[in-house]
């Protein structure tokens, strides 16, 4: 869920409280409650983001829920907030196709949520039909000893097992998906488009506000230890 106004200025009002006692008896740096906010708005961001992805089964082998803890750091003009996927991870050159979505090869009219991305040709190559088949036979290994399958994703990786066990051959079940992928598409799930617009609201510009103004507090509490603004 998303921060509110009244939520950011407690969590500010407590970040000031935490400078007078035991554990923080030091002087306060400026910008830690700019920081430390932001930080926060990050890690909400990572469980909408995380809960997007569940409630659209697009998780199969973990990676894509595998989000790096948010950075943050100051720059020259300000602080930079760090979301997502190292740059050079597997996650960062696949996690928009699943965002967006891509469109299929099929000739029709596009469905809705096709995707911003479109396959190239209608024809699977042999590294896309083996990321097919060890993704069934992830799917088959985890739902191996669930017996009544709870969640959406767990009953989709069960209809996976069944369809990897009826299989004659895996290789060209594996070929088929792929094909089926391409002429059709892959639907878009927004899991990142949405986490973003939720948590990066209207309330985001109150919150950072209410850190600017706890701030003000640090700065004279650092000069003479007072607490009034």
């Amino acid at each position: 869920m998303s921060i509110s106004k009244a939520q950011a200025k407690a969590f500010a009002e407590g970040y000031l409280q935490s400078l007078g006692s035991t554990e923080f008896n030091r002087d306060p740096q400026v910008g830690g409650v700019i920081e430390a906010m932001l930080l926060q708005y990050g890690l909400e961001w990572n469980k909408s983001a995380k809960s997007n992805l569940e409630k659209s089964k697009a998780i199969s082998s973990g990676a894509l829920a595998d989000i790096s803890i948010p950075r943050v750091y100051p720059t020259a003009t300000g602080y930079t907030l760090e979301l997502g996927y190292p740059i050079n991870s597997k996650q960062a050159k696949y996690y928009d196709l699943v965002n967006k979505g891509v469109g299929g090869t099929g000739g029709l009219k596009p469905k809705k949520n096709s995707g911003d991305y479109k396959f190239k040709t209608p024809f699977p190559n042999k590294r896309m039909a083996l990321s097919i088949l060890l993704w069934l036979r992830s799917a088959n290994l985890s739902v191996r000893n669930v017996q009544r399958p709870t969640t959406g994703l767990e009953r989709k990786r069960k209809k996976l097992s069944k369809m990897v066990t009826d299989a004659d051959n895996k290789k060209r079940l594996a070929y088929a998906i792929s094909t089926n992928i391409k002429k059709n598409g892959l639907r878009a799930t927004y899991y990142i488009d949405k986490a973003t617009k939720l948590i990066f609201n209207k309330d985001f510009q109150a919150g950072l506000a209410e850190a600017l103004n706890a701030e003000v507090t640090i700065q004279i509490r650092a000069i003479n230890g007072s607490s009034n603004k």
